[in-house]
């Protein structure tokens, strides 16, 4: 048997020979510069868990840069160049913009107009730092693989936050696969977009929340680190998305409420008040609740303007009283894989595929939907994580980019409560589900 060291040292070698590869089939030798990047902070964040997950990770990574390649050749072939909106070419654009004038620090960010997103002006100053550790280098792959790695990066954190509270070797081993492979994970991560590096850090300051207010890691060094970590990832994600900085405090006091839920309950209930109404009161003066309100207004006259019929019936409806409610509700089932119903294998079978494994993967999801309802039911932390996401998400932009951000908070909420929860009603909640999809499915053909 390995140890974990020799594992570990095998990850790192057979990651670097794969990012040789892609760096001579591309003709760039930053591939491999960003790449071996992308390994440390993956190795880092490996640091404590068993000696089979840097084998589970080598698996991962092997079935990510496959995925990254069909990604890469998929977009190709609908849009005949490697992107999909123009948000992530532009982004890129703004990168080398940013490099060619010697923009490297958040500083230099106030000397540089950008035309529009502006609120991420954080990621392509990422990208000019990428293109300047590459010596100069660039190709879109850079990111994309950056991006591979912080994703799983990010799935090993969230199986860190659950081994804080209980240990499974099965359940262990279901989060890291399903949570680094979730189709709609790895999708957007093969993106030039923010979202995955946003969310990795949003991650860190979650996991390191956990370790402070979590009474069994009290450490004062140890402490000292997680608060340093939480501050430095809340700056950047100040740059990634300023409008998150809200929302990671709203979270860290439910983390908070929940690891001190037997002690000092009135003072908690207290000060849980008056900091969510100051956080309140501050969104509501600031630019932030501005920028909320803009997004919000502006995203739902985008979709009732494409006639998407399905989502457009539910964006009609005014939020209030039961508006954010069915948001949500569809939110959680989202992207729909009612695509399935309309692919076209033969002029597209690359975006048809793609598309279809999208899909599986949200409906692998509706049916972890029971889980959360029943995590909300018992007030459980994870599920009140999750359902923050959502709302901020479901309330604002709805993109579909921007529910890469809720998936860490179901993947947890979804193994605690099937570890809570007896078989008996794990066969019930499949037939439910089962019923509830064909259900949905001739109710989206019929609204069509």
């Amino acid at each position: 048997m390995l140890t974990i060291v020799s594992q570990a040292l095998c990850f790192i070698t057979l990651n670097i020979f794969i990012l040789v590869l892609i760096s001579i089939l591309c003709q760039n030798i930053g591939i491999i510069v960003i790449g071996i990047v992308g390994v440390m902070i993956t190795t880092i964040c490996a640091r404590g868990l068993n000696k089979n997950t840097y084998a589970y990770m080598t698996i991962l990574m092997l079935v990510m840069f496959l995925f990254l390649f069909f990604h890469y050749n998929m977009l190709i072939e609908k849009y005949g160049i490697p992107y999909y909106a123009g948000d992530d070419e532009q982004f890129e654009v703004w990168g080398h913009a940013l490099y060619k004038k010697g923009y490297f620090l958040h500083a230099d960010l106030e000397n540089f107009v950008f035309t529009n997103q502006g609120n991420a002006r954080g990621y392509p100053l990422l990208l000019a730092r990428i293109e300047l550790l590459a010596g100069g280098t660039y190709h879109t792959l850079m990111p994309r693989i950056l991006n591979l790695y912080l994703w799983l990066s990010t799935s090993l954190l969230t199986l860190k936050i659950f081994r804080l509270k209980m240990r499974n070797s099965k359940i262990e081993k279901f989060i890291l696969f399903s949570l680094a492979l979730f189709p709609n994970g790895i999708y957007i991560s093969s993106f030039v977009y923010r979202d995955t590096a946003l969310e990795f850090l949003i991650i860190v300051a979650i996991y390191n929340a956990f370790l402070i207010f979590n009474i069994s890691h009290i450490n004062y060094e140890h402490n000292l680190f997680s608060k340093m970590f939480i501050l430095i990832s809340l700056f950047y994600i100040y740059y990634m998305r300023k409008m998150m900085i809200p929302v990671c405090v709203l979270m860290g006091i439910v983390i908070y409420l929940d690891a001190h839920k037997v002690d000092y309950k009135n003072r908690k209930i207290l000060s849980y008040i008056i900091v969510g109404s100051i956080l309140f009161i501050g969104i509501a003066v600031s630019d932030i609740g501005i920028q909320i309100w803009h997004y919000s207004t502006k995203y739902q006259q985008y979709i009732l303007s494409q006639k998407y019929g399905f989502s457009s019936s539910i964006f009609r409806m005014p939020i209030l009283p039961y508006g954010w409610i069915v948001r949500i509700l569809y939110g959680m089932t989202s992207p729909f894989p009612g695509t399935l119903l309309s692919l076209n294998f033969v002029d597209y079978p690359l975006y048809s595929t793609m598309e279809a494994i999208i899909s599986i993967g949200t409906i692998f999801q509706i049916f972890l939907l029971p889980y959360v309802f029943r995590g909300i039911a018992n007030k459980n932390c994870y599920a009140l994580l999750y359902i923050v996401m959502m709302l901020v998400i479901c309330l604002t932009t709805f993109t579909f980019r921007h529910f890469i951000m809720p998936l860490p908070f179901l993947a947890l909420t979804a193994a605690e409560m099937y570890i809570n929860t007896k078989n008996t009603i794990h066969q019930k909640y499949f037939i439910e589900i089962g019923m509830l999809l064909i259900i949905l499915c001739v109710i989206y053909i019929l609204m069509r």
